[in-house]
């Protein structure tokens, strides 16, 4: 019997054959008999494994749509061992396989391509989606902070793996701002509008530009009890301390406090380092380039929900460009 193509799948049906994957991948790590429980799926696919010699691990199975360019994995994995070097800084640790590699490519059948695999150290603990507060708020701001400042120090010039925040949508991903919906003609005409803000800061650069985490969101900060845990460093990028700072503010913009936890934010940050100073235009048009290039994400995957999704950007993105 012919089983169905993998993208015409169920989101449980897609993970039941991700699981294969996984177990694929554990093998390399020592890890093929331990109890593996699925976690959650947003674009990577995370199990969590748990052998019973101890130790507790997520393993994180890559999608098949690549966004990011060869070796980003591996410069991931470079700068978290620094980070846990340099810093005080409470990171996820990167497990190696039994030969030694931090990243590993695993397949199975019936499963699309390649897969690209890490394994990190269970951070227990709560996203920090459900638990922004003013004090979290404000911690969040001192911790990009701290990645800011080690990357400024750290010795890393461009490479071809590290992605160039200079234009919209920086992604590996086609655009289909034009045609993924009803306001693709708005899309276009604000995406321009912010490339025009983000050439303009590229023309003339505030600072040297540095390896940005490029996703520091409250999706991406673990609330423990020994303090915030920053993870998922897969979207590093190569930019500006303000492109990073708006990034993790964008979600802060639909808490009905958003002004109390923008405020407390930028006082963690300048607790640090100074705040990057820039004219609310230029703000403005940085939050409306971080709106498109998720937009052109959700365009490429097409989740569920992406109608009320796509009306809404379109609201946001209107209102901005009437200013």
């Amino acid at each position: 019997m012919t089983r169905r193509p993998f993208d015409t799948l169920t989101t449980r049906g897609q993970v039941s054959r991700l699981r294969s994957v996984a177990r694929a991948a554990a093998w390399r790590y020592g890890l093929e008999t331990a109890p593996m429980s699925f976690v959650g799926q947003s674009f990577n696919a995370l199990f969590r494994v748990r052998p019973a010699g101890g130790g507790d691990y997520v393993l994180r199975v890559g999608a098949a749509l690549r966004l990011h360019p060869a070796g980003t994995e591996d410069l991931e994995v470079a700068w978290l061992d620094a980070l846990r070097h340099d810093t005080d800084l409470i990171l996820a640790e990167v497990i190696r396989t039994t030969d030694g590699h931090a990243v590993t490519e695993a397949s199975a059948p019936e499963v699309p391509e390649q897969r690209t695999c890490v394994v990190f150290t269970w951070v227990p603990g709560r996203v920090l989606r459900s638990r922004l507060d003013p004090r979290t708020a404000e911690q969040s701001g001192r911790l990009l902070a701290e990645l800011h400042c080690h990357a400024c120090a750290w010795s890393l010039q461009p490479a071809e793996a590290v992605l160039v925040a200079d234009r919209v949508l920086y992604w590996k991903a086609p655009s289909r701002l034009a045609t993924g919906s009803r306001h693709g003609s708005l899309f276009v005409e604000a995406a321009d509008r912010a490339q025009a803000a983000i050439d303009s800061l590229w023309a003339a650069p505030p600072h040297p530009p540095h390896l940005l985490h490029g996703d520091l969101t409250p999706d991406n900060i673990v609330q423990t009890r020994r303090g915030l845990v920053p993870i998922d460093f897969q979207d590093l990028v190569w930019g500006f301390d303000i492109q990073d700072v708006v990034i993790s503010l964008v979600p802060y913009q639909r808490h009905p406090a958003t002004e109390v936890l923008t405020a407390r934010f930028r006082a963690g940050y300048e607790a640090v380092r100074p705040w990057p100073e820039h004219d609310a235009a230029t703000v403005d048009a940085l939050h409306a380039a971080r709106r498109l290039h998720m937009l052109n994400l959700a365009l490429n995957t097409r989740p569920a929900d992406l109608a009320p999704y796509l009306d809404d950007v379109a609201a946001r993105l209107a209102r901005w460009m009437k200013r």
